[in-house]
Protein backbone atom coordinates (compact mmCIF):
# COMPACT_ATOMS: atom_id res chain seq x y z
CA UNK A 1 0.00 0.00 0.00
CA UNK A 2 1.39 3.58 -1.15
CA UNK A 3 2.05 6.17 1.59
CA UNK A 4 -0.81 8.32 0.28
CA UNK A 5 -3.31 6.09 0.78
CA UNK A 6 -1.77 4.72 4.16
CA UNK A 7 -2.14 8.48 4.96
CA UNK A 8 -6.10 8.35 3.66
CA UNK A 9 -6.48 5.22 5.80
CA UNK A 10 -5.81 7.08 8.72
CA UNK A 11 -7.30 10.31 8.18
CA UNK A 12 -10.69 8.04 7.24
CA UNK A 13 -10.23 6.03 10.50
CA UNK A 14 -10.01 8.91 12.63
CA UNK A 15 -12.68 10.68 11.18
CA UNK A 16 -15.46 7.91 11.80
CA UNK A 17 -14.00 7.34 15.32
CA UNK A 18 -13.93 10.96 15.98
CA UNK A 19 -17.76 11.22 14.40
CA UNK A 20 -18.72 7.94 16.44
CA UNK A 21 -17.32 10.06 19.93
CA UNK A 22 -19.11 12.67 18.93
CA UNK A 23 -22.09 11.11 18.29
CA UNK A 24 -22.01 9.27 21.73
CA UNK A 25 -21.55 12.65 23.04
CA UNK A 26 -24.61 14.61 21.95
CA UNK A 27 -26.61 11.75 23.42
CA UNK A 28 -25.76 12.82 26.90
CA UNK A 29 -28.86 13.76 28.68
CA UNK A 30 -29.54 16.21 31.61
CA UNK A 31 -31.96 15.36 34.52
CA UNK A 32 -34.74 16.40 32.10
CA UNK A 33 -34.18 13.80 29.80
CA UNK A 34 -33.03 16.25 27.70
CA UNK A 35 -30.57 15.43 24.67
CA UNK A 36 -27.50 18.62 25.73
CA UNK A 37 -25.61 19.94 23.11
CA UNK A 38 -21.76 20.41 23.31
CA UNK A 39 -22.30 23.63 24.28
CA UNK A 40 -24.53 22.40 27.27
CA UNK A 41 -22.13 19.99 28.51
CA UNK A 42 -19.53 22.38 28.92
CA UNK A 43 -22.02 24.76 30.53
CA UNK A 44 -22.63 22.04 32.85
CA UNK A 45 -18.95 21.18 33.67
CA UNK A 46 -18.24 25.05 34.50
CA UNK A 47 -21.26 24.78 36.92
CA UNK A 48 -19.70 21.73 38.74
CA UNK A 49 -16.26 23.43 38.48
CA UNK A 50 -17.98 26.85 40.33
CA UNK A 51 -19.73 24.15 42.83
CA UNK A 52 -16.27 22.68 43.69
CA UNK A 53 -15.10 26.87 44.22
CA UNK A 54 -17.51 27.67 46.15
CA UNK A 55 -17.00 24.97 48.32
CA UNK A 56 -13.37 25.77 48.08
CA UNK A 57 -14.11 29.00 49.75
CA UNK A 58 -16.22 27.56 52.59
CA UNK A 59 -13.62 25.45 53.47
CA UNK A 60 -10.87 28.53 54.15
CA UNK A 61 -13.44 31.05 55.18
CA UNK A 62 -14.89 28.84 57.43
CA UNK A 63 -11.58 28.35 59.31
CA UNK A 64 -10.34 29.60 62.39
CA UNK A 65 -8.15 33.12 60.82
CA UNK A 66 -11.09 32.87 58.59
CA UNK A 67 -14.31 35.29 58.26
CA UNK A 68 -18.03 33.62 58.46
CA UNK A 69 -19.65 37.08 58.15
CA UNK A 70 -17.69 37.72 54.90
CA UNK A 71 -18.24 33.75 53.78
CA UNK A 72 -22.45 34.66 54.47
CA UNK A 73 -21.95 37.66 52.30
CA UNK A 74 -20.12 35.61 49.20
CA UNK A 75 -21.53 32.80 49.04
CA UNK A 76 -24.73 31.81 50.80
CA UNK A 77 -27.86 32.53 48.72
CA UNK A 78 -29.06 36.33 49.64
CA UNK A 79 -32.40 35.90 47.69
CA UNK A 80 -33.96 32.64 48.26
CA UNK A 81 -36.32 31.75 51.36
CA UNK A 82 -35.83 28.51 53.34
CA UNK A 83 -31.95 28.77 53.99
CA UNK A 84 -30.92 26.42 56.34
CA UNK A 85 -27.72 25.33 58.16
CA UNK A 86 -27.67 21.73 60.36
CA UNK A 87 -25.77 19.68 62.26
CA UNK A 88 -25.84 15.87 63.70
CA UNK A 89 -28.55 17.09 66.47
CA UNK A 90 -29.92 20.35 65.48
CA UNK A 91 -31.33 22.47 62.20
CA UNK A 92 -31.76 26.58 61.92
CA UNK A 93 -34.07 27.49 58.88
CA UNK A 94 -35.67 30.54 57.79
CA UNK A 95 -33.87 33.65 56.20
CA UNK A 96 -30.72 34.51 55.21
CA UNK A 97 -30.69 36.39 58.44
CA UNK A 98 -31.06 33.21 60.16
CA UNK A 99 -27.56 32.00 59.17
CA UNK A 100 -26.15 35.69 59.87
CA UNK A 101 -26.87 35.05 63.62
CA UNK A 102 -26.20 31.40 63.83
CA UNK A 103 -23.14 30.23 61.90
CA UNK A 104 -22.10 33.87 61.47
CA UNK A 105 -21.21 36.53 63.93
CA UNK A 106 -24.39 38.07 64.64
CA UNK A 107 -25.80 35.60 66.97
CA UNK A 108 -23.25 36.95 69.37
CA UNK A 109 -21.65 33.63 69.73
CA UNK A 110 -19.68 33.25 66.83
CA UNK A 111 -18.86 29.38 66.08
CA UNK A 112 -15.36 30.18 65.77
CA UNK A 113 -14.15 32.09 68.65
CA UNK A 114 -13.60 28.70 70.33
CA UNK A 115 -10.91 28.35 68.09
CA UNK A 116 -9.99 31.67 66.69
CA UNK A 117 -7.11 32.41 69.52
CA UNK A 118 -3.28 31.78 69.45
CA UNK A 119 -2.27 28.24 69.20
CA UNK A 120 -6.29 26.64 67.81
CA UNK A 121 -6.59 25.63 64.70
CA UNK A 122 -8.71 23.68 62.74
CA UNK A 123 -9.60 22.83 59.17
CA UNK A 124 -11.75 20.57 56.80
CA UNK A 125 -10.65 18.68 53.55
CA UNK A 126 -13.41 17.92 50.51
CA UNK A 127 -12.74 14.31 49.15
CA UNK A 128 -15.43 12.10 46.74
CA UNK A 129 -17.39 15.04 45.27
CA UNK A 130 -20.46 13.93 43.82
CA UNK A 131 -22.42 16.90 41.98
CA UNK A 132 -25.59 16.51 40.25
CA UNK A 133 -26.84 19.97 38.54
CA UNK A 134 -30.50 20.19 37.89
CA UNK A 135 -32.00 19.34 34.18
CA UNK A 136 -32.95 22.87 34.51
CA UNK A 137 -29.83 24.86 35.78
CA UNK A 138 -31.31 26.31 38.39
CA UNK A 139 -30.43 24.12 41.61
CA UNK A 140 -28.11 21.48 42.68
CA UNK A 141 -27.17 19.11 44.32
CA UNK A 142 -23.93 18.04 46.11
CA UNK A 143 -22.04 15.47 48.65
CA UNK A 144 -18.63 15.49 49.98
CA UNK A 145 -16.22 13.56 52.56
CA UNK A 146 -14.91 15.85 54.79
CA UNK A 147 -11.73 14.88 57.03
CA UNK A 148 -10.31 17.32 59.19
CA UNK A 149 -8.70 18.84 63.04
CA UNK A 150 -8.97 20.64 65.45
CA UNK A 151 -6.28 21.78 68.15
CA UNK A 152 -7.00 23.89 71.24
CA UNK A 153 -5.52 25.49 74.28
CA UNK A 154 -7.93 26.42 76.65
CA UNK A 155 -7.08 27.07 80.40
CA UNK A 156 -3.47 26.75 79.54
CA UNK A 157 -4.00 22.96 78.62
CA UNK A 158 -4.13 21.63 75.19
CA UNK A 159 -6.02 19.11 73.23
CA UNK A 160 -6.55 17.96 69.18
CA UNK A 161 -8.71 15.61 67.43
CA UNK A 162 -9.61 13.96 64.02
CA UNK A 163 -12.76 14.85 62.66
CA UNK A 164 -14.49 12.83 59.89
CA UNK A 165 -18.10 13.95 58.46
CA UNK A 166 -20.40 14.28 55.60
CA UNK A 167 -21.42 17.32 53.77
CA UNK A 168 -24.74 17.50 51.52
CA UNK A 169 -25.66 20.52 50.20
CA UNK A 170 -28.11 21.92 47.93
CA UNK A 171 -27.12 24.83 46.04
CA UNK A 172 -29.24 27.02 43.81
CA UNK A 173 -28.31 29.61 41.07
CA UNK A 174 -28.59 33.56 42.50
CA UNK A 175 -28.02 35.83 39.17
CA UNK A 176 -25.70 33.28 37.65
CA UNK A 177 -23.88 32.32 40.47
CA UNK A 178 -24.46 29.37 42.53
CA UNK A 179 -24.51 29.49 46.20
CA UNK A 180 -25.15 27.41 49.20
CA UNK A 181 -28.82 26.99 50.15
CA UNK A 182 -29.33 24.30 52.29
CA UNK A 183 -26.00 23.01 54.23
CA UNK A 184 -25.94 19.86 56.39
CA UNK A 185 -23.04 18.51 58.08
CA UNK A 186 -23.15 14.70 59.32
CA UNK A 187 -20.88 13.70 61.55
CA UNK A 188 -19.26 9.72 61.66
CA UNK A 189 -16.71 10.50 64.53
CA UNK A 190 -14.27 12.84 66.30
CA UNK A 191 -11.19 11.23 67.95
CA UNK A 192 -8.47 12.79 70.08
CA UNK A 193 -5.38 12.27 68.31
CA UNK A 194 -3.35 9.40 69.70
CA UNK A 195 -6.79 7.18 70.55
CA UNK A 196 -7.49 4.23 69.17
CA UNK A 197 -10.80 4.60 67.21
CA UNK A 198 -12.49 1.27 68.26
CA UNK A 199 -11.41 1.46 72.05
CA UNK A 200 -12.30 4.89 72.34
CA UNK A 201 -16.03 4.20 71.28
CA UNK A 202 -15.79 1.25 73.58
CA UNK A 203 -14.64 3.64 76.79
CA UNK A 204 -17.22 6.33 75.49
CA UNK A 205 -20.03 3.33 75.31
CA UNK A 206 -21.30 3.95 78.94
CA UNK A 207 -21.66 7.81 78.18
CA UNK A 208 -23.31 7.48 74.55
CA UNK A 209 -27.03 8.45 75.58
CA UNK A 210 -25.59 11.66 77.31
CA UNK A 211 -23.28 12.20 74.52
CA UNK A 212 -25.86 12.35 71.81
CA UNK A 213 -28.04 14.82 73.59
CA UNK A 214 -27.17 18.01 71.76
CA UNK A 215 -26.08 21.35 74.00
CA UNK A 216 -28.14 24.31 72.96
CA UNK A 217 -25.81 27.28 72.00
CA UNK A 218 -25.41 30.45 73.43
CA UNK A 219 -27.47 31.82 70.80
CA UNK A 220 -29.97 29.66 71.17
CA UNK A 221 -33.13 31.97 73.12
CA UNK A 222 -32.63 34.54 70.76
CA UNK A 223 -33.03 32.05 67.63
CA UNK A 224 -35.03 29.76 68.96
CA UNK A 225 -37.92 29.88 67.12
CA UNK A 226 -35.98 29.06 63.62
CA UNK A 227 -34.25 25.75 66.05
CA UNK A 228 -35.50 22.58 65.57
CA UNK A 229 -33.25 19.67 67.78
CA UNK A 230 -33.19 16.57 65.52
CA UNK A 231 -31.47 13.53 64.81
CA UNK A 232 -30.21 13.48 61.35
CA UNK A 233 -27.37 11.14 61.27
CA UNK A 234 -25.74 8.24 63.92
CA UNK A 235 -22.21 8.60 64.75
CA UNK A 236 -19.87 5.48 64.71
CA UNK A 237 -20.55 2.92 67.07
CA UNK A 238 -19.16 -0.20 68.15
CA UNK A 239 -22.40 -1.88 68.45
CA UNK A 240 -24.19 -0.54 65.24
CA UNK A 241 -23.30 -1.44 61.51
CA UNK A 242 -21.75 1.06 59.33
CA UNK A 243 -23.91 3.47 56.77
CA UNK A 244 -21.78 5.24 54.35
CA UNK A 245 -25.03 5.92 52.41
CA UNK A 246 -26.17 8.37 55.12
CA UNK A 247 -27.11 10.86 53.85
CA UNK A 248 -28.25 9.68 50.51
CA UNK A 249 -25.94 10.61 47.60
CA UNK A 250 -27.46 13.05 44.94
CA UNK A 251 -29.29 11.55 41.87
CA UNK A 252 -29.99 13.41 38.63
CA UNK A 253 -33.11 15.14 38.92
CA UNK A 254 -34.81 17.67 36.43
CA UNK A 255 -36.49 20.46 38.97
CA UNK A 256 -35.55 20.85 42.67
CA UNK A 257 -39.17 19.67 43.06
CA UNK A 258 -38.49 16.16 41.77
CA UNK A 259 -35.53 15.43 44.65
CA UNK A 260 -35.49 15.36 47.81
CA UNK A 261 -33.95 18.27 50.44
CA UNK A 262 -30.77 18.00 52.58
CA UNK A 263 -32.52 20.78 54.84
CA UNK A 264 -34.58 17.65 55.63
CA UNK A 265 -32.94 14.48 56.33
Amino acid sequence: MKVKDICLTILLTCFIISMFFAKAASAMKNGCGKEMSAAEMAERALDIQKIQNVMGYHQLYGSPGGDHDKEIELIWAQKTPDVSFAGNGYIYRGTIDVVKNTYGSGGGGDMMDSQSGPGNTSFRTLTTPIIEVAGDGKTAKAFWYTIGWNANIRDGKGSADWSYEKYGIDFVKEDGEWKIWHFHVYNDWDLPMGKDLAQYAVEKSKEQKDSQQQSKPVYFEKMSKYYTAKTFNESYSTTRKPNPLNPRPPVAYCRFEDTFSYADE
